[in-house]
């Protein structure tokens, strides 16, 4: 609908810059102010209008009735009408977020968005005769989210085919139907911005750099203002962390220039690529509509997510042909880690094959005893065999690594030697590192069905070793879990499928326990690798993080100041070695800047063997701190009970001597590393979930993280650094070589409900490297403590959860629970960066 000129300027402008007011009495009496508004808005690129002095809208007090009646108005009755959507909220609240093209259908908001008055203004800032093309009203309800910082033009530039810097300029008018301030997520803009070379993310989104470099200025509104700005002004809004409901009304606007049925193509073209959720077709593919209208607003995905994870499983589970499809005659036995051997789904030279460790394997291969295809296809049976049973896999290719051992064997025949000391090795990769040509997800729906072309350097390393990469492995949503729990489902332990086995590499340590790898990649920035090791009885190993290549990963949705490292997983210790010394005598510092050049100095066999003949202290004899607990959490009897029986058994050695090391301020280091887990609030996460539930244990994590100014997080990092001295002041006062403890108060856990990591992630805290080893500890019947009073929530929560104890005079929940011989495991960890 046309909006006519207006004669004569008549509104108040309010000059944000200088925090100037100009009344309408003013206006009529200086000519010159009319002028400077003008200019003001052209210099700024918005421009703002009281409710007390523009007379748009003569009774304001109408705008929230107005905006309730829209927000009710049936679902029922929209289909082909108005145009609803709706947002899930940080805590999985979904609720409405905007309604769209309700003015046909509401006469006092078409009078007003029509009205002549706002037209003649509009007109006078453009230049040009303006009509309306687009009308919504964003709610912004109590725990609705922010809107990423972006320019509107993006989203309009497809209708006329403009070049998204370099196109015509819409006006939008936003007015305030209820007061807004930065608590309840007010307008924030770059002043000038329109103006400005602005560098756009993928996406469409205004680039985190620009952001960083650029003030921000808040533009709060009462009842019936206005703000009117260009659709190449740079704005965002936070969340509303208020008790009461925030709307805006949003009308844009465009010049008669750009034709007269602009609304109608508009809203036409959107209804299709982007309708209303329950609008949305089943099997329709909206991805292109997501890019173009949704790529700064928080829409909900549900629909379309919950669709793109049916796809992504089916991709994945095509990748099984029928012969890798195991059946189960029978429901499956709690403890299946042993099922590669009874089960029949593989020959017996094929258990035979998986039942071995890497460093055993590499040398049969390598003495011609097995091929690399006959391996390979040992170990994608095996592998299958552990999907089936503990939903462990993101990605299955045999085809490709078939075809990769095949050319390993070609090779060996033509040159008579192996291409490296991994040749024909299977190692699986946890989903977080790419690997060239496999899909991956890293845990997420949205950027699930990426496909790398080219491998992350520690991959690139072990393939050029001779390694056969079959499987990527599962890892949880936001990769910052215990465990492992994405839109696949949950990742089991082999040897209790009813407890958790561990995260973020939880698939690798199921996978490698069920025979299904004989050696893995993974990751870990608060016990990643050492969980999933201790739940499922293996060995792993968490390096300093600057001792291995951690580049060509996706997934890792937090703003940390906590460095991650890659380590194995692994059956043997010796493996563990192989691993580090593949990648170590490749040099990766020589393409990673941020890693240690030191190569990985030996330890004579001895040292392995039999003893510790081969060891030798800093101070003469193998000095170990033993850390019975943390001071906030006592472990449950079978994991004391293997730390015991580790003592027991290190004091029959001459060479070593051990001494008890407490440890401290546990409570305080965990306070500081989840908030440095997450400086930004979890905002970069909720980016890349763009929509998708949040799992409890994923809510869990980052409701400890809120935004971090700059000078919050200077002070947490040099607290950080000040405990990482009193450590290294209190090992080396005590002539330490090693410290020996628990790596987690419980074995493995039900499901969602492993939330302590003061075990593990005190040594990210610290960076200092620290392995997982098994005891062959048993959880048994015998194993409850009774009438033990627990000392805080944390413990009484691992008490009652694990079953082992009658906590506060009542037996805890549930009966006890074990994961057969990875029941209860000990971390040893040196403090030196080198073995």
């Amino acid at each position: 609908m046309p909006l006519k000129h207006r004669d004569q300027l008549e509104f108040a402008a309010l000059d944000i810059a200088e925090h100037k007011e100009f009344s309408i009495t003013q206006l009529r009496h200086a000519p010159h102010t009319y002028a400077r508004t003008i200019s003001f808005y052209r210099e700024n690129g918005y421009l703002l209008l009281r409710a007390t002095e523009h007379q748009i809208l003569p009774d304001p007090s109408v705008l929230p009735r107005w905006s309730d009646e829209v927000r009710n108005w049936p679902l029922s009755e929209s289909k082909g009408k108005w145009m609803p959507y709706f947002e899930e909220t940080e805590t999985g609240v979904r609720q409405v977020m905007r309604t769209e093209k309700f003015m046909d259908y509401h006469e006092g908001l078409k009078a007003l968005l029509c009205s002549e008055d706002l037209g003649g203004i509009l007109a006078q800032l453009s230049g040009d005769e303006m009509l309306l093309f687009k009308d919504k009203i964003n709610y912004k309800l109590p725990g609705g989210n922010g809107f990423a910082a972006h320019l509107d033009a993006p989203a309009y530039d497809h209708i006329n085919g403009q070049v998204a810097q370099n196109h015509i300029e819409h006006v939008t008018a936003n007015i305030a139907i209820h007061p807004a301030s930065l608590a309840n997520g007010c307008l924030e803009v770059v002043p000038g911005s329109h103006k400005m070379t602005v560098d756009l993310a993928e996406g469409g989104r205004i680039s985190e750099r620009w952001s960083a470099e650029h003030e921000w200025t808040p533009v709060p509104l009462d009842v019936g203002d206005i703000l009117i700005f260009g659709s190449h002004l740079a704005h965002r809004s936070g969340p509303n962390r208020t008790e009461t409901p925030r709307a805006m009304l949003y009308a844009t606007y465009a010049g008669r220039s750009e034709g007269d049925n602009l609304r109608e193509r508009y809203y036409k073209h959107r209804r299709t690529a982007f309708p209303p959720d329950h609008e949305r077709v089943p099997g329709v593919d909206y991805e292109v509509g997501w890019k173009t209208y949704a790529f700064a607003a928080p829409f909900s995905r549900q629909g379309d997510l919950h669709a793109k994870a049916q796809r992504l499983i089916e991709a994945r589970d095509a990748q099984f042909p029928s012969e890798y499809r195991y059946e189960p005659e029978s429901p499956l036995p709690s403890n299946v880690s042993k099922l590669y051997q009874t089960s029949g789904f593989l020959s017996q030279r094929q258990v035979e094959i998986v039942s071995q460790d890497a460093t055993s394997l590499a040398a049969a291969i390598r003495d011609r005893a097995y091929t690399a295809v006959e391996v390979t296809e040992a170990f994608c049976r095996s592998a299958a065999l552990a999907q089936r049973t503990t939903n462990c896999l993101a990605w299955f290719a045999p085809r490709e690594a078939l075809e990769r051992a095949t050319w390993l064997d070609q090779e060996m025949e033509r040159s008579g030697k192996p291409v490296g000391p991994l040749h024909g090795v299977p190692i699986s990769v946890k989903d977080y590192l790419n690997v060239r040509g496999y899909a991956q997800s890293a845990g997420h729906i949205l950027s699930g069905g990426y496909v790398p072309e080219d491998d992350a350097h520690i991959v690139a390393i072990l393939r050029h070793a001779g390694a056969v990469f079959i499987v990527k492995t599962t890892q949880p949503q936001s990769i910052m879990h215990a465990e492992t729990t994405n839109f696949y489902g949950v990742t089991c332990c082999p040897y209790n499928i009813n407890l958790t086995a561990g995260g973020s590499s939880g698939g690798e340590g199921a996978l490698i326990a069920a025979r299904g790898s004989v050696l893995g990649i993974t990751t870990d920035v608060g016990g990643s690798t050492r969980g999933p090791a201790a739940n499922n009885g293996l060995w792993g190993f968490k390096p300093s993080s600057k001792r291995l290549p951690r580049g060509g990963g996706v997934g890792r949705t937090s703003v940390s100041r906590i460095a991650g490292s890659v380590g194995p997983a692994a059956h043997s210790l010796r493996d563990m070695d192989l691993f580090i010394r593949v990648i170590l005598a490749a040099q990766p510092w020589k393409q990673d800047v941020t890693l240690t050049p030191l190569p990985w100095r030996d330890i004579d066999d001895r040292g392995w063997g039999a003893g510790f003949e081969g060891w030798s202290g800093r101070c003469g004899k193998l000095r170990i701190g033993v850390m019975w607990e943390d001071g906030v959490v006592r472990p449950v009897r079978p994991v004391r009970r293997a730390l015991e029986t580790m003592v027991r058994t290190l004091e029959t050695h001459p060479g070593v001597e051990l001494v008890d090391f407490v440890g401290e301020s546990v409570a305080e280091i965990w306070r500081i590393t989840s908030q440095l887990y997450y400086i930004d609030g979890g905002r970069k996460l909720r980016e890349a979930l763009g929509g998708e539930p949040m799992f409890p244990l994923t809510q869990w994590i980052v409701s400890h993280a809120r935004h971090l100014s700059t000078e919050e997080v200077t002070d947490l990092v040099n607290r950080r650094n000040a405990l990482r001295q009193q450590y290294f002041g209190r090992f080396s006062s005590l002539c330490l070589d090693v410290i020996l403890c628990p790596a987690s108060p419980t074995p493995a856990l039900p499901f969602h409900s492993s939330k302590y990591w003061s075990y593990s992630s005190l040594f990210n805290f610290l960076d200092w490297p620290a392995a997982v080893f098994p005891t062959g500890i048993q959880v048994t019947l015998c194993d409850r403590d009774e009438g033990y009073t627990v000392r805080n929530e944390d413990e009484r929560h691992l008490y009652q959860t694990s079953g082992l104890a009658k906590v506060a005079g009542r037996a805890a929940d549930g009966g006890v629970k074990g994961s057969g011989e990875s029941a209860s495991l000990i971390r040893l960890t040196r403090h030196h960066c080198v073995q």
